[in-house]
Formats: C-alpha cells, sequence, structure tokens
C-alpha cells in the first residue's frame, strides 16, 4: 500500500513541478516585521 502513496514530480491539471534547487537566502523574523518590510521581494543586505 505504501509503495503507491508517493505524489511523484509530474505536472497535471492540479499540479505543477516546480525546481527548488540552487542557492536560497533565509532569515528568521525573530521580531515579525517581515512582512511590513517587504522581506518577500528579497534582502539587499544578506551576507
Amino acid at each position: 500500500m505504501l509503495e503507491y502513496s508517493m505524489l511523484y514530480p509530474e505536472n497535471t491539471e492540479t499540479r505543477t513541478a516546480i525546481r527548488l534547487d540552487g542557492m536560497w537566502k533565509f532569515r528568521i523574523d525573530w521580531d515579525g516585521k517581515g512582512s511590513s518590510e517587504g522581506w518577500e521581494k528579497g534582502f539587499r543586505d544578506m551576507r
């Protein structure tokens, strides 16, 4: 039963496979200010 339960990366009418490999930039939003400062648009001062 479990051998058929995996979702494999394939495009269908209701699902799109998206590549997520590559470099990512993460920052923990301890103060909860990420949305108000536009973090979803990216970081300028990332080291």
